[in-house]
């Protein structure tokens, strides 16, 4: 009988390039940081998530959920990790809903059908961090079948290293870091709809455009990559433009 974790991004070299050298003895991410990495990454979820009526905000890797718990009461927020930093959302945020996951097990993250379909999900700057993003992939695609929307981001190589760097990354937690047309390559690998790809800032102090972020929708919802209102919005939103 198949499963859907069947399909695995190994058996594509996960699109990167062939001399590229990955770090597999990474260490553990303790998210205990004085500077805010990803800022827009979640006010691009917010925006989306106002905008089609989403009552819950799902974060995927949310380490000590400091930028998920920000989003409350506007959302329901419910946080996916493991480990001290799990420890940590459930002491501090018990407003929350906290569920155990380790991102690189073959097993499904359980959420019901009905919290799915009005919630939209972050995995911000995650799957760098992962010695197999398969079963993470393969998870956000299951949950893709009944949520809005999914933003993800990570790193851009090429940008943050140049064009030459292939590996391994100097980030001695990360794993494998990629281009923004291999990360979209590989979303599209493990069937995720990619609406929008495009790159945000850094963090909110050097606002370096480095980051990746892509923006993965329901079948119902992948007609915003055609709208120009909510693409124009995005894009500002991303760039942390001032109004």
């Amino acid at each position: 009988m198949s499963t859907p974790f069947e399909r695995n991004a190994k058996s594509v070299d996960f699109f990167l390039p062939r001399a590229y050298e990955e770090r597999l003895e990474n260490q553990y991410c303790y998210d205990y940081y004085p500077v805010i990495w990803q800022p827009q990454v979640y006010q691009i979820a917010s925006y989306l998530g106002s905008q089609f009526s989403c009552n819950s905000m799902i974060d995927i890797g949310c380490g000590t959920a400091t930028k998920l718990v920000q989003w409350h009461p506007q959302f329901q927020i419910i946080g996916v990790d493991y480990g001290s930093n799990l420890d940590y959302c459930k002491h501090e945020y018990p407003f929350g809903q906290w569920i155990e996951q380790d991102l690189e097990q073959p097993s499904l993250i359980q959420l019901e059908r009905s919290v799915l379909q009005s919630s939209v999900i972050v995995c911000a700057d995650v799957i760098e961090h992962l010695k197999d993003p398969s079963s993470l992939l393969v998870n956000i695609s299951q949950l893709m079948k009944h949520a809005k929307f999914c933003i993800l981001s990570t790193p851009d190589r090429e940008l943050v290293y140049g064009y030459q760097h292939t590996g391994p990354p100097t980030n001695t937690a990360h794993v494998r870091e990629w281009s923004k047309s291999e990360l979209k390559q590989l979303l599209e690998y493990f069937q995720l709809r990619v609406s929008f790809i495009d790159w945000t800032i850094d963090n909110e102090v050097d606002k370096h455009l480095s980051t990746i972020f892509a923006v993965i929708s329901h079948i119902e919802y992948d007609w915003i990559a055609h709208d120009s209102k909510i693409s124009n919005s995005i894009t500002h939103i991303a760039k942390a433009k001032d109004k």
